[in-house]
């Protein structure tokens, strides 16, 4: 009979150790989750792993970490067992993770035998992630299943951009490829932000890394207040692509300067065409995706659904009510480098939409065509109300141009079409007797259109002035 290992949370300082110093000044009140036996921290028996846990702005934070300069950090078969039990541990008083990699992969000196124990965490951390916020760290060397647990977390950032992340290492790339692939080109952060979807944001340092992983995971899993919004500011002697994104970044805050001040950007930089925030609503917190407002280059492509679906994931574990702010041409038609798989996407991104557990809205913040007002979340998605935005929104199949270049070679389609279109009101009050919007409001009348149909049986924070539902009632 094999005996169970026996484990409990040891309190530590981490000033006065110098192997916990990562966290110093992140976490009071430490707890280290070790043997049962040790009644001290050694770096010997944390075996490359260290977990711990501990109060961050007086909210149950946990923190792990990979040590890098004991074997790697690969995971062995007494590493994971631990890391297994401090998971389930975690998952009963469910505390948010934020847990950093810099991992050699699997323990080849163990052999075979730890198989179970080590890919065993990919079933436990899966489960944790369910119900608690996982983020990620990947920093140095992240390799085999160190990358595979990475890529398990809700929001996923590199430490630094010549982080690697990879299933094997650059010896076994060297061996089977030659020197002809650099692994940094293949595996560096830098590049894996910019053609996959395994990395959400770029950091400048581990320590910077930690501490934005540990406040995000208090901020959103406690649903703490947010700080306010950042006007962007312009800088003289910026390109033709810095200006045009100082207008995308502008045109998103004075939107959102409608509903709220306060918020936090996520999966910054990740696509122009797409934006995601987490507001500060009246004391609740409110998921956002929004186009940029009036941006030419808005439309949809396979990593503006990507995003799309990645922000859902967060979203949906924090258990947020969403509105999204469409202004889009459509879906990127094109099968060509990066875009190819579009439609696989967007029809995975679709069942993602329909199973959404919380309450969403859907407006039209200008261009709204074809198959992209499906991302609007119209009504028979499941969406409690549609509006379009005075003067701005513009419902339709097509723009009216490429329809009347559609059908010029047939001239009665052409008359059919434009009979039709006679129908049709430009500001979309058409769409309301149809029922496809519910009503067409102002920027003004925006967050109380929200608050009513998100939050309806929920009161406003007492702690928060909101001065634009103020002045609207003086």
């Amino acid at each position: 009979m094999i005996k169970k290992t026996s484990y409990h949370w040891l309190p530590v300082n981490p000033k006065k150790d110098k192997f916990l110093k990562l966290i110093t000044n992140i976490l009071d009140d430490v707890e280290y989750f070790t043997l049962a036996t040790e009644d001290k921290v050694s770096r010997l028996a944390a075996d490359g792993m260290w977990m711990l846990k501990g109060n961050h702005k007086g909210k149950n934070i946990a923190v792990c970490w990979c040590d890098f300069r004991v074997k790697g950090a690969s995971f062995s078969s007494a590493n994971a067992t631990r890391l297994t039990e401090y998971l389930a541990q975690l998952t009963l008083l469910n505390i948010p993770l934020a847990f950093s990699f810099e991992s050699l992969g699997f323990r080849f000196m163990e052999g075979r035998n730890s198989f179970s124990q080590v890919f065993g965490l990919v079933p436990s951390l899966e489960k944790f992630r369910q119900k608690n916020l996982l983020i990620t760290i990947c920093k140095g060397k992240c390799l085999g299943i160190g990358a595979i647990l990475y890529g398990l977390g809700h929001y996923r950032i590199a430490a630094t951009s010549d982080a690697t992340l990879n299933l094997t290492g650059p010896e076994v790339f060297k061996q089977f490829f030659g020197k002809k692939i650099d692994f940094v080109d293949v595996a560096s952060a830098e590049t894996l932000i910019n053609k996959t979807g395994l990395i959400h944001e770029i950091m400048l340092s581990i320590a910077d890394a930690l501490s934005y992983a540990v406040n995000l995971s208090a901020q959103l899993q406690y649903r703490l207040p947010l700080p306010k919004l950042t006007k962007p500011m312009f800088r003289v002697g910026s390109s033709f692509i810095e200006k045009n994104s100082f207008k995308a970044d502008l045109a998103c805050f004075d939107c959102m300067q409608h509903i709220s001040d306060n918020g936090i950007e996520l999966f910054k930089g990740y696509d122009e065409r797409l934006r995601a925030f987490i507001l500060d609503f009246r004391g609740q917190h409110l998921a956002v995706l929004i186009n940029p407002p009036d941006q030419m280059n808005n439309m949809f492509s396979f990593r503006t659904l990507e995003m799309y679906q990645h922000a859902l994931k967060v979203f949906s574990t924090l258990r947020l009510p969403m509105v999204v702010l469409l202004d889009t041409p459509g879906i990127d038609p094109r099968f060509d480098g990066s875009n190819q798989g579009t439609i696989e996407k967007l029809i995975s991104l679709t069942g993602d939409i329909l199973n959404y557990p919380m309450p969403t809205v859907g407006v039209v913040n200008g261009r709204g065509y074809g198959g992209a007002n499906t991302l609007l979340i119209p009504k028979c998605y499941g969406s409690v109300a549609n509006y379009g935005i005075q003067g701005r929104a513009n419902l339709d199949v097509m723009h009216e141009s490429i329809m009347r270049e559609l059908l010029s070679g047939s001239k009665d389609l052409l008359n059919s079409w434009e009979t039709m279109r006679e129908s049709q009101e430009d500001n979309c009050s058409d769409l309301v007797k149809l029922g496809l919007l519910d009503e067409i409001i102002s920027y003004e009348d925006l967050a109380n259109k929200l608050w009513h149909d998100l939050f309806a049986n929920t009161e406003p924070s007492q702690t928060t002035v909101y001065a634009k539902d103020l002045a609207a009632v003086v």
